[in-house]
This record gives C-alpha cells, structure tokens and sequence, in this order.
C-alpha cells in the first residue's frame, strides 16, 4: 500500500498548486505497474503545468490588447479636449488635465502587475473621472461606497475601470447631470462589485434580448 500512499501524496500537491511536484524525484523504483502509475501521473503534471502557464501568457496577451484598445482612445478624445482647452485660453485647466493625464498613462501603461488592489483601481477612477469631469463639465457625479476590508483585494487592472469607462461613454450627456454610482462589498466569500448610472438605459426590446 505505501507506493499507493505516495501517489495519493502527489496528488494532494498538484491540488494545493505545486505544479512543480513529480513522483520521480521522490520515489525508488516500484514495481512495473506502479511505475507506470508513476510516469503517467508525472506526465499528466507536466500537461497541467504547461496548460497552466498556456493560460498566464494568453491573460496577459488579453491585458496587453486591453491597453492597446484603451490607450489610443484615450489619447485622442486628450489632445482634442487640450485644443479645446487652449482656444478657450482655459491654461489652469489645461494643467490640471494634464496631470491628471500622466497619471492616468502611469498606471494604464504598467505591464508588470497582473493584478492589483482595489484601492489602487479605485485611485485610478477617481483620476479617470476628473479627466472626464474637465471634458464634461457639470455634467458628472461619481459616488462610490467601498467596504473597507475590500481595499485589499486584488483584481486585475482596468476591470473595474472599463465599467466605469462606457458608463461615461453611454450615460453621461452634456447639459445633464448624470451619476455614476459604484459600489464595492463582501458577500461571504465573493467580491461583488457594481457600476450603475443615471443615464437613459437599455431600450426595452434589448433588454428582452439580454434577458
């Protein structure tokens, strides 16, 4: 029974994520059955490794195309509100945006994080938001309620932020107030995160469609 012992073993450590683990640097030989158990369980742990890292290079192919898609945009509708801004000879608000602007790249632009706190994201709407305050002036409220044991959450950068995005690009309407709300909680083991706006919604029959 040990040999049996040892491949339950093995299999405790690929489930606690020690993709690493392989019988063969820790067990003699067995017997021929046994050690075929062996090899193919190896060999099954060097598929679920190579799968696992498959999976981490096409996430962060998804986050880079997500930048890609975010930054250009950006960028665009910036230069236009700073040209608008310098007819205007508006200079102290040309600066702030400014700012706001280096910042917003900043942290859009990093590569190295795969995930990030919630707080952070948090950090970044809120300059998000006074960009979009600048373009559209008296035309936005933000309210977020944040629980303050989520702060410390890791999610991954921008998720939050896209929401919050076409919220802005949908709802908000130059001449009308409009509120983004967003709220962040822990509902036992899950983080539940919602935007949700005051702008004029879906029409009924895509609703139907979405349903």
């Amino acid at each position: 029974l040990e040999p049996t012992g040892k491949l339950r073993d093995a299999m405790q450590q690929i489930q606690s994520n020690h993709l690493d683990f392989r019988m063969k640097d820790t067990c003699p030989r067995n017997s021929e059955d046994m050690q075929y158990l062996f090899d193919t369980f190896d060999q099954m742990a060097d598929e679920i490794e190579a799968s696992r890292e498959k999976d981490k290079k096409m996430y962060q192919a998804e986050m880079d195309n997500l930048r890609l898609q975010v930054n250009p945009h950006m960028l665009l509708n910036s230069l236009n509100t700073i040209y608008s801004l310098a007819q205007m000879k508006k200079f102290e608000a040309i600066q702030e945006y400014a700012l706001h602007l280096v910042d917003y790249f900043r942290y859009a632009l990093r590569r190295n994080d795969n995930l990030v706190r919630v707080a952070q994201e948090l950090q970044f709407i809120k300059t998000y938001i006074e960009i979009q305050k600048i373009r559209y002036p008296g035309a936005l409220v933000y309210v977020y309620a944040v629980d303050p044991e989520c702060e410390k959450a890791l999610v991954p950068p921008l998720l939050i932020q896209n929401f919050v995005e076409n919220a802005v690009k949908y709802a908000v309407k130059p001449g009308k107030v409009t509120e983004i709300l967003l709220n962040v909680k822990r509902v036992e083991d899950r983080l539940h995160i919602s935007v949700t706006d005051t702008g004029a919604g879906m029409k009924p029959e895509i609703q139907q469609r979405l349903a």
